[in-house]
């Protein structure tokens, strides 16, 4: 998840599925889709040069214990 500004109330999104084990995850900016509470946006997809926020959401519905370590992240 990503804003662009802090006083968008929307987000982008990208869905992605995380193994039990390292890898390497590309999210192409421009394929991340505006939301807002879950709900798709009739809207651009994102384009911006600017960040505000970048958030990982664990969205499987499931309560369970999990351990996400992240070794770094760069914007290309």
């Amino acid at each position: 998840r990503v804003k662009a500004s802090e006083y968008d109330r929307h987000v982008y999104v990208k869905n992605f599925y995380a193994k039990d084990e390292w890898q390497e995850i590309n999210i192409p900016l421009r394929l991340m889709e505006p939301q807002f509470r879950g709900r798709r946006l009739r809207m651009d997809n994102f384009n911006s040069n600017f960040i505000m926020e970048i958030g990982i959401l664990i969205g499987n519905k499931v309560e369970e214990e999990f351990l996400l370590k992240i070794d770094n992240i760069k914007l290309q």
